[in-house]
């Protein structure tokens, strides 16, 4: 890991544009291909919703990639977390039972506790996903994701900071039909997903969706050769539709997980600090610093279970639409692992988090009756969360648990926000676009220690903000755009929920974006791209500080990040599909004393590591790799008895940080997936056979150090799976 100079903006941009539309293929014959193929061959024309009404994605000036259901399988994309492999700029890394997205640069690591929401904004039509830990969902009853790159203020709230990722899934339908899915594979897994859809008179349909997942895991541990992070997931979600009359329509959507993935606390440690029992007590200890080979006392446990109810009405009132958004949640989490990496029993922790969540949008919006399109909403959000937090130990194994540390954390969230946006139509190729929105959160804390001297305390604050956008397009050929444009996100002020006694919320993190871009759209071929210039103040940034032996919310007073991002689709015959992307990212950090890990000893000689106040000034912001790039194929061939379908994604990273002060890195890999089967006449059974990260490449998703020891989490090795369908 040399590569850790800075070049000029300018340049790097450009030489980001040169890498997606040059150097990946030769857009020039390339263009030239596409145009000469036949009128039949058509990609399809892409609707989102990414300004709060449909439009087609050439027309939106936001910088987005969108995916459909087909696309993502072809690419062997099952859940959230495989996501980053088909948007290159996108990172959803897993830690513990949280997910932990990053956008350009914008995302919290080690996030603990309800209320402790991340800078990218997850929707799923149309609600916000609070909840780090409630967001570890696979793919059932999908329609399209789309995720928007930078700050979403405006039209998604005030933690879309990085940007949002949106999720639709199928309405029900009126005319029966279904799917019933079978597979097995690598560790033992097997899966069975149903979704089935049908109407029930003249003005009701509804749909259900179940998903069941078991697996050993790919982790094993080293004395007992049992798995260590056995996964098991049960889901189930309806949704019941009514159409009083052509101008009204009401969906009810219930959902229950049941999931219980610990991948995210399968850690293996280097130089553990409970070695010092073990040379100079003579304590057992087995340490594994092998790959996919833990040291746990026990198995690992990530296990949130969560209820939900959303209510969407739609309703035309002459030419404005409205529709109100209900939604309320429920969820319970159990956490248990051991974070000391070995044998010995000095650091267990058990995690109970409870999170209810009511949310409440009112929207409005008038489209295609003049000039002037807008929307405009009201949004009120209430969160309560609870944790406890226990850690114990019997590191002597004496068969008594000393619990050592316990407390309670109760945090309540209350925002409500206002927003407009408008797009004027200057002339017949001149659009502009105003809007804002004005947000105000309040967060109350209550922390008290179960322990001597049961610590009590209480807090709460208040913040405010408004963030505009203003947008500029032209439309200087049909079926493509130019556009530049302005806006800003905000994320409230926080607290961190582990620590307990007395502490200052952190200040809210802000951002102002500058971007420009172009889009262009064929029959046969899509292309575009956006360079972007973003500036961070109080970005929030979480990490472990040995002096209070705990962890820590922080402000990074000043960041900056540019890049640029292309993306290009097209037919290369009647039978192949391609889709290569590309983005380059630079992000630093300017102005920021952080907390860093020098490498000496927390005690001599080489246990754990000590942690000090540190500059991080000009070190590349976490979990942002400076290049990533993307190359999705996908083959159909009639044949006489149906069609052969063969299909892949490669990924590729650069070098990637996984502190914040730049200590532990990944170096540059890349993941390779396929996917090859058999599909009937009438697309009713199809068989395939697929497999992920082809080239078994060992690659890091998580590394940090404290007193510990240096904690690290590998991603997943090869696996193979064969999926049988059924289709009525």
């Amino acid at each position: 890991m040399n590569n850790r100079g800075t070049l000029p903006a300018i340049h790097n941009v450009y030489k980001a544009i040169l890498f997606v539309t040059f150097s990946t293929c030769s857009s020039g014959p390339l263009l030239a291909q596409v145009d000469a193929m036949e009128d039949s061959l058509m990609l399809e024309e892409v609707i989102v919703t990414a300004q709060r009404r449909a439009e087609r994605l050439v027309d939106v000036p936001i910088s987005i990639t969108s995916d459909t259901a087909e696309q993502l399988e072809e690419a062997v994309v099952f859940g959230l977390f495989d996501l980053s492999s088909v948007v290159p700029g996108l990172r959803v890394d897993h830690y513990g039972a949280y997910s932990q997205p990053t956008i350009r640069g914008v995302g919290t690591q080690d996030v603990l506790g309800p209320g402790a929401n991340a800078n990218v904004a997850i929707y799923i039509d149309g609600f916000y996903m609070p909840s780090q830990t409630g967001n570890l969902f696979e793919f059932v009853n999908l329609e399209r994701v789309d995720v928007l790159k930078g700050p979403q203020g405006t039209l998604f709230g005030q933690n879309a900071t990085g940007g949002a990722i949106l999720i639709t899934t199928r309405d029900p339908q009126f005319e029966t039909s279904g799917r019933v899915r079978l597979s097995y594979g690598s560790f033992d897994e097997i899966t069975a997903s149903v979704y089935g859809t049908t109407g029930l008179s003249e003005n009701w349909a509804m749909d259900w969706s179940l998903f069941y997942n078991d697996s050993d895991g790919y982790l094993e541990d080293i004395t007992t050769g049992k798995p260590s992070n056995p996964l098991h997931y049960e889901e189930f979600r309806t949704k019941i539709l009514y159409t009083p009359n052509e101008t009204t329509r009401w969906i009810l959507a219930l959902e229950y997980l049941d999931i219980d993935d610990p991948t995210g606390l399968g850690e293996n440690t280097k130089d553990p600090i409970a070695a010092f029992y073990n040379v100079n007590f003579g304590v057992p200890m087995v340490n594994s610093q092998v790959p996919y080979k833990t040291s746990f006392n026990g198995v690992a446990k990530a296990n949130p279970k969560t209820w939900a109810a959303m209510l969407t009405g739609e309703m035309q009132f002459g030419t404005i639409d409205f529709t109100s958004y209900t939604q309320y949640r429920d969820q319970d989490a159990d956490i248990q692992a051991d974070l000391d990496g070995t044998t010995i029993q000095y650091w267990q922790v058990q995690y109970n988090e409870t999170e209810k969540t009511f949310t409440q949008e009112f929207n409005f919006g008038q489209s295609g009756a003049g000039r002037l399109d807008w929307v405009a909403g009201l949004f009120y959000y209430y969160d309560k969360g609870f944790l406890r937090n226990n850690a114990y130990n019997d590191i002597f194994d004496t068969g008594v648990q000393t619990v050592w540390l316990s407390s309670d954390a109760t945090v309540t969230t209350k925002s409500i926000a206002a927003y407009a946006d408008g797009v004027y139509e200057l002339s017949d190729t001149w659009w502009l676009t105003i809007g804002g929105r004005y947000t105000s959160e309040e967060k109350s804390l209550y922390t008290v220690g179960l322990l001597p001297p049961y610590i009590e305390f209480s807090d709460a604050e208040r913040w405010g903000r408004f963030t505009p956008r203003i947008v500029l397009r032209n439309e200087p050929a049909p079926n493509s755009s130019i556009y530049a444009s302005i806006s800003q996100g905000f994320m409230s002020g926080n607290y961190a929920y582990a620590s307990v006694g007395p502490q200052t919320p952190v200040e809210p993190e802000k951002i102002t974006q500058f971007e420009v871009g172009y889009k262009v759209a064929h029959d046969r071929w899509s292309f575009d791209t956006a360079a972007y210039f973003l500036k961070y103040k109080d970005l929030q940034v979480f990490l472990f500080d040995n002096t209070c032996a705990g962890f820590q919310l922080d402000n990074a007073p000043k960041a900056e990040t540019y890049g640029a991002e292309a993306q290009l689709a097209f037919e290369v015959t009647d039978n192949l599909t391609m889709n290569i992307l590309g983005a380059y990212t630079h992000a630093r950090y300017k102005e920021y004393i952080g907390v860093g890990i020098p490498g000496g000893p927390y005690i001599p000689p080489n246990y754990g590591y000590a942690t000090q106040p540190t500059d991080f000034a000009g070190r590349q912001m976490l979990r942002t790799p400076e290049w990533t790039a993307s190359a999705s194929f996908n083959y159909l061939k009639p044949i006489s008895s149906g069609s052969i379908n063969v299909s892949g994604n490669y990924y590729f990273t650069s070098d990637i940080p996984l502190t914040p002060g730049n200590e532990y890195w990944q170096d540059a890999y890349g993941l390779l997936n396929l996917r090859a089967g058999w599909i009937s006449p009438e697309n009713t059974w199809s068989l395939y056979v697929y497999g992920t990260n082809i080239t078994d490449k060992e690659y890091l998703i998580f590394s940090t150090a404290g007193f510990l020891g240096n904690n690290y989490i590998y991603g997943a090795p090869a696996a193979w799976g064969v999926q049988l369908e059924f289709n009525y």
